[in-house]
């Protein structure tokens, strides 16, 4: 039973990360053929609640795949990771979007 209710979460996250990564291309290119993009680029560091490599590795591939945003160091003791971020009018916003879209999920179907 437990395995069934991890594939569900983790196509629910497959459809979650598709509809993400479509927004963040079409916003990419957007401002790519805009005359003024929106452009504010930024760094913050983002505590994580993941704790294996491999969560910690779905969640930085996820984040790099990500048109506009990169993930640049994880912490020696893999508490904390730097992320780039094209869009950082609002930190708050990018950090939850980070730790309750993507994290949260990832944590669903990978325990």
């Amino acid at each position: 039973m437990n395995l069934l209710r991890r594939l569900y979460k983790l196509i629910l996250f497959v459809g979650y990360y598709l509809f993400q990564l479509i927004k963040a291309n079409l916003a990419m290119a957007k401002d790519i053929l805009s005359p003024n993009p929106s452009f504010n680029p930024g760094i913050i560091k983002i505590n994580l609640e993941v704790k294996t490599d491999q969560e910690i590795l779905i969640l930085v591939n996820l984040i790099s795949m990500t048109p506009g945003s990169l993930c640049l160091h994880i912490t020696e003791d893999k508490s904390a990771i730097y992320v780039h971020d094209m869009y950082l009018d609002d930190v708050e916003k990018v950090k939850h979007h980070i730790k309750e879209g993507l994290e949260k999920r990832i944590l669903e179907f990978t325990r």
